[in-house]
């Protein structure tokens, strides 16, 4: 997997962090920078911490799978982009948006509870033949700086690009499928 397909991905497993980070900056009334700089680490912390914990299943899991596994890993890719695009249309749908105000301190929990992603991403790269320390880099770097710039600039874009998160996630996913595909 290229380096540049990594990125992708990484770009690909940011959106859902960078799409509560942006939301938590429109419900952050104080904009600080000391929060955005904790809400990056959290969400690099633990999306990388669940990355990595996937890799280390996949790898493990390989040798059970070895006939398939490109076949097992571009499915799980596919999947993760269906499911954010129908997280899309669903989010659509309900379009009922409640402003409240959010502590830094409940970004944690909030990147545990979008990190399945990252989780059968890192199944993923545990089945292809990765450098896990570069793939971990790439993923941490990514998930900070997202994060941190998602809770700075959420009060100046409004909900415009939160609408579109999950949809150009979710596309990004399929893309990269797509390239294993016909690679």
């Amino acid at each position: 997997m290229s380096i540049f397909v990594i990125f992708l991905a990484a770009l690909g497993l940011s959106i859902d962090g960078f799409t509560l980070s942006f939301t938590g900056g429109i419900l952050t009334k104080k904009q600080k920078l000391k929060s955005a700089f904790y809400i990056g680490i959290y969400f690099c912390v633990v999306q990388t911490t669940v990355a990595a914990l996937g890799w280390f299943l996949g790898s493990k899991f390989k040798g059970y799978i070895a006939e398939y596994s490109s076949l097992f890993a571009i499915g799980l890719l596919l999947f993760i982009g269906v499911r954010m695009i129908f997280q899309y249309i669903k989010e659509r749908k309900e379009a009922n948006y409640e402003s409240k105000e959010l502590d830094h301190k409940f970004f944690p929990i909030l990147a545990l509870l979008v990190s399945f992603d990252e989780l059968a991403a890192g199944v993923s790269f545990g089945l292809f033949q990765v450098n896990i320390v570069e793939v971990l880099v790439i993923l941490a770097i990514t998930f900070f700086i997202t994060a941190f710039t998602g809770i700075l600039i959420g009060r100046k874009l409004g909900l415009i690009l939160k609408e579109k998160a999950d949809l150009i996630g979710g596309l990004m996913f399929i893309a990269i499928a797509l390239v294993d595909i016909f690679a």
